[in-house]
């Protein structure tokens, strides 16, 4: 008996320059598929307070999602020779 086992993992890098100095950053990490949100944005942290004309930033909110209006399936992968599209759910 064979028994095979696929262990699909996401690894987003991030590079940016910091203004003030032209010096370039980077970050990485990874992710397992149970980890990611689908149909899911960040809670926003920061609103403007008129009163004071001051910024406030609200980090209790830092992991907290809501859920948006995102289709259930999305496009993978389009191939051009074929004129077929491949769909994952």
């Amino acid at each position: 008996m064979i028994i095979s086992i696929i262990i699909t993992l996401f690894i987003f890098s991030l590079s940016g320059t910091i203004e003030s100095t032209g010096m370039t950053t980077q970050a990485r990490t990874s992710y397992l598929p149970g980890e990611i949100l689908w149909g899911h944005r960040l809670e926003r942290l920061v609103t403007f307070q008129k009163e004071g004309g001051e910024y406030q930033v609200d980090y209790s909110r830092f992991e907290n999602t809501v859920p948006v209006n995102t289709p259930s399936v999305r496009l993978v992968y389009n191939s051009v020779s074929s004129n077929k599209k491949i769909l994952l759910l």
